[in-house]
């Protein structure tokens, strides 16, 4: 698990299939729960930015298809906290 702050940001995160000889022809797909309502079509882009992420656990996944519309058995996928503001957190609000 990435375990962020709240000041942290912007986020990169970058990703890459093993299949060196068909780069061009590979399309990624990606989604960051809680964030990106649904699937995001990247094409044949690597990398992803995120900017203000919102408090709380979030799970990003990515996975890709090749040429041939073969997509992956399963996709990747990471787990990343952030952290609540001080002036989110619990003994701040009493």
């Amino acid at each position: 698990m990435l375990k962020l702050s709240y000041k942290e940001g912007p986020l990169t995160i970058g990703y890459n299939a093993m299949a060196y000889l068909d780069q061009d022809n590979i399309t990624y797909y990606y989604q960051l729960e809680g964030v990106d309502p649904q699937p995001v079509m990247a094409g044949n882009r690597v990398l992803v930015n995120y900017t203000n992420l919102p408090s709380g656990r979030h799970t990003f996944k990515v996975w890709c298809e090749n040429g041939e519309g073969l997509a992956a058995a399963h996709a990747t996928s990471f787990v990343l906290q952030v952290a609540r503001p001080y002036y989110r957190q619990w003994w701040f609000l009493c």
